[in-house]
């Protein structure tokens, strides 16, 4: 019963190991340049 048990346990946490990784996505988003804040703009001087 012991041994039953280890084995479920073992199985368990391998599967939990290789269904938890996970590809990162990097995500590159353009620069909008209207909404860009400009050094000495009244909006950077605010800052």
């Amino acid at each position: 019963m012991k041994t039953l048990f280890k084995l479920l346990t073992i199985t368990f946490f391998a599967l939990l190991v290789f269904t938890s990784c996970q590809d990162e996505i990097i995500e590159e988003t353009q620069i909008n340049e209207q909404e860009l804040i400009v050094a000495n703009s009244e909006l950077a001087n605010l800052l």
